[in-house]
């Protein structure tokens, strides 16, 4: 029987969906969010990005992370990822690792052009952030005992800007990974690129570094899916994945969509004989709770649409 090639073996994939998704829109109430994170990880996450530590009067919807990690039940095994962006949200994450609650991980967010920082509220230019900021809060983070998760916002392209050359992400990309930076994620930040641009960009970097990637496409012009598919084709399994229950995320600073969905990546992936470790119909009973919290649609296809029955039939399906 034919199959696609080089598509087999694992997927790693990360979930992004309770931070990204509940910092943009309605409030949500603290035992929601951690119910949230609670059921996405037993939906087979092992990596989840569950809280922002950020200023609560400008995100409001995050004014209660440390509630909210106190109410998550540590699972073993399982990276729980925090987003700090300054050193005042990564002494709450220090304490709150100190305290006993889940944090594993900081994820810290950089750039590769200085609009894309200044729309997200961080001045300067992309050197000065680095050597002000992202390269301090890295040293502190690891002095922690913290895993650093370094994002590179813009890294395949910029509303304002442009295409972002591959040199120059290339070169925030060193620069993260010489401060200390234990993994990078390389952000379509508002879904600029094709998936040819992020295969090409996505494979200098991997070439030239041969570090830990994560990439994490926002799905804007509804490219993502084709995006992560084209990356597995070339046989990249080193390469992890973003990816939100629902489709939920997007940032209110910048025309950023939300995440590509965890369910429809899941169901084309394990269709495709690609283990994610992920239980769809667990998914997809999470994603009919997060729906009812919003009066408009979310972004998911399988969420509406629901497991077909051959697919929830098989054994690595439903276990």
């Amino acid at each position: 029987m034919a199959t696609v090639s080089n598509l087999s073996g694992e997927c790693r994939i990360r979930e992004v969906g309770p931070r990204e998704g509940f910092q943009r829109g309605v409030l949500v109430s603290t035992e929601m969010k951690a119910h949230v994170i609670n059921e996405v990880v037993a939906a087979g996450a092992k990596s989840v990005q569950t809280v922002s530590f950020v200023n609560a009067k400008i995100v409001p919807q995050w004014a209660d992370a440390e509630d909210v990690l106190g109410l998550v039940e540590r699972a073993e095994g399982v990276i729980y990822d925090a987003l700090v962006l300054n050193d005042r949200g990564l002494t709450r994450a220090i304490t709150a690792r100190d305290n006993g609650l889940p944090v594993d991980q900081v994820s810290l967010l950089g750039g590769a052009t200085r609009s894309v920082l200044n729309s997200n509220g961080i001045p300067g230019t992309v050197d000065e952030d680095f050597d002000s900021r992202i390269a301090p809060l890295i040293g502190r983070a690891k002095e922690a005992g913290l895993r650093v998760l370094a994002g590179v916002s813009a890294a395949y392209g910029d509303p304002d800007e442009g295409w972002t050359p591959v040199e120059v992400t290339l070169d925030v990309v060193r620069r993260l990974i010489d401060a200390g930076a234990d993994q990078v994620y390389l952000g379509d930040s508002t879904g600029e690129a094709t998936p040819q641009q992020i295969v090409e960009i996505t494979g200098t970097i991997r070439d030239a570094v041969r570090f830990p990637l994560i990439v994490h496409i926002h799905d804007n012009r509804g490219q993502a899916l084709a995006a992560i598919m084209a990356i597995l084709l070339e046989g990249w399994h080193d390469i992890e994945f973003d990816t939100a229950i629902g489709g939920m995320g997007g940032c209110q600073f910048i025309e950023a969509a939300g995440n590509v969905c965890t369910e429809d990546t899941v169901f084309m992936l394990e269709g495709l004989g690609v283990a994610t470790g992920f239980s769809l119909p667990r998914l997809v009973e999470l994603v009919k709770e997060v729906q009812g919290l919003y009066d408009y649609p979310l972004a998911t296809h399988v969420g509406h649409y629901g497991v077909p029955k051959w697919f929830a039939d098989r054994a690595h399906a439903t276990a």
